[in-house]
């Protein structure tokens, strides 16, 4: 990353200017500047220590051994976060720290923030509704390469991704379990409201980072899958400086490990030193399948040489955790794989990744399967509501990938497998129906619940009045007054802006009238 300078824009930075993590940024003076734009002042080297873990995967090196990607950047550090607080300041704060590092020279900016159901709806993450999308856009504009953490939403209500992670030039990235290889199960889900592909690009979703109370420590969370990809794109831009942000955004996205396959939880998978180095050609590859096709059917078939089940991997067969959010299918492998050691990667089986696309151009559906026999996938050519299935065959070869796309007069399909020298367990690891509308999810929380009952309860006093004066206690002109309530309340959305609810309620109300200086008071009043 040597030449490129970064921005860093987070909730707090301590330590960064003490700790032997980040000594050769400061010995070589590649802090350039520094800015809270909460406090207004310079010093940024307090508050959260998220900031300081986020920089870690960039800057960090402890004893010669490197924890980030782009120790040679230069950086510059912004503080636009309070963690317990999301609101319109927030964003705002972003977009003058996106300002401040324009004017400082940033090349790229690392987010890994991210705002949802405080502020937005899910059908507002289409890239334009947010102030801070807009912001991410207007970045990209200027020649910033931005990129922003999915989220970690989805092993939750919300799912999907967080502005400006939903900004069509902001380069999303999404978390994988390093163990499996696999998405890993907290991080958000694309598509944006408007159906474009998010997130872009996937990297350790389990990473190694500093804290100044923890030291070097393993964490998790896309907020630390994004500064390796910003650390890795820094990277790349030093082998080509004649790329601009835009050009090394598409170029990142082909180096990927998937691609051109893609789908909602990987993007185009994660991406790969050799494309930049040119250690990896892309016309080169294996075909590990055949294709029989009869008038019925197509059969996806493993050849014998690149199938065994030999050393295989023993998978919990119970492995899913399933939800349905407005009668949309959720399915995912449990995110238990781990090892002993930090950020070792257990071998895996050979996956099998398709997915279903759809006239308008998003996906209707995407799977993702392990491998247990050498006929893998059995595809139906004809399908009720659907004209039958018309073939043709494109090969693309990556990374010993092979991948097949199925063109058909509804919808396309698109497979990928990657090959390796076990293929095993064919199960469904992964799968994704992704929904037409979505101005109707029910998030699960807040005002965008399709229905909620909570109980609630409630204390007001009306206390003695205190001079400052004179330290003694001046009863109110009305006297004191006391209310108590507690119930029950419940409501059903009806839309956006309309919803029905019953409110069950006790309460309890006591005044106390302080006669003597109601009189005095009203005796003195001036006459209107």
């Amino acid at each position: 990353g040597k030449g490129i300078r970064i921005c860093v824009i987070d909730a707090g930075f301590p330590g960064v200017n003490t700790s032997a993590i980040y000594q050769h940024i400061r010995d070589n003076n590649r802090i350039i500047k520094t800015w809270d734009f909460k406090k207004n002042k310079p010093d940024i080297y307090k508050y959260s220590s998220h900031g300081s873990t986020v920089l870690s995967c960039i800057a960090g090196k402890t004893n010669d051994v490197l924890i980030g990607l782009a120790t040679d950047s230069e950086f510059l550090l912004a503080r636009t976060e309070r963690v317990l607080y999301e609101g319109d300041a927030e964003e705002e704060d972003w977009l003058m720290a996106i300002e401040w590092a324009d004017k400082n020279g940033a090349d790229i900016v690392n987010s890994s923030l991210g705002y949802t159901s405080a502020r937005h709806f899910v059908e507002d993450m289409d890239g334009t509704t947010s102030i801070i999308s807009r912001a991410g856009n207007l970045a990209a504009k200027k020649g910033i390469l931005v990129v922003n953490a999915a989220g970690n939403d989805g092993d939750g209500n919300w799912k999907y991704i967080a502005a400006p992670a939903d900004a069509d030039s902001v380069l999303t990235v999404g978390g994988i379990n390093p163990w499996t290889g696999l998405h890993t199960v907290f991080s958000s889900y694309g598509p944006t409201a408007d159906h474009r592909l998010k997130p872009n690009l996937s990297a350790f979703g389990h990473a190694m980072g500093y804290g100044p109370k923890t030291g070097v420590h393993e964490t998790q969370g896309t907020s630390f899958s994004s500064p390796l990809v910003a650390g890795f794109a820094a990277c790349a831009w030093q082998s080509d400086t004649s790329l601009t942000n835009m050009q090394l955004f598409k170029k990142l996205e082909e180096s990927a490990n998937l691609h051109p396959y893609f789908d909602y939880a990987h993007g185009y998978g994660v991406p790969q030193a050799g494309y930049f180095t040119e250690t990896v050609n892309k016309n080169e590859g294996i075909e590990t399948f055949t294709i029989d096709e009869s008038e019925s059917f197509i059969q996806i078939i493993i050849k014998d040489e690149y199938f065994s089940i030999e050393d295989k991997i023993v998978f919990d067969y119970f492995p899913y955790t399933f939800k349905k959010i407005n009668l949309i299918p959720w399915l995912h492998l449990r995110d238990t794989y781990n090892t002993s050691e930090s950020n070792i990667k257990k071998s895996d089986s050979g996956y099998f990744y398709y997915h279903i696309e759809n006239d308008a151009g998003y996906l209707d559906e995407y799977i993702v399967l392990s491998v247990y026999e050498k006929n893998i996938l059995r595809i139906q050519k004809k399908r009720k509501h659907r004209e039958n299935i018309s073939i043709s065959l494109q090969r693309n070869f990556k990374n010993n990938n092979h991948t097949m796309r199925l063109v058909r007069k509804h919808s396309i399909l698109f497979i990928l497998i990657i090959s390796s020298a076990s293929l095993v367990a064919q199960t469904v690891l992964i799968k994704q129906t992704v929904p037409e509308n979505f101005e109707d999810i029910d998030e699960g929380h807040g005002p965008n619940r399709a229905h909620f009952s909570y109980p609630y309860f409630a204390l007001g006093i009306n206390a003695d009045g205190y001079s400052h004066e004179n330290d003694t206690v001046i009863s109110p002109i009305y006297g004191k007054s006391m209310e108590m309530r507690f119930g029950t309340r419940t409501r059903l959305k009806l839309n956006r802006f309309l919803g029905f609810g019953i409110d069950y309620e006790l309460g309890y109300s006591a005044h106390f009238i302080n006669l003597e200086r109601r009189l005095c008071f009203e005796q003195t009043s001036p006459l209107m």
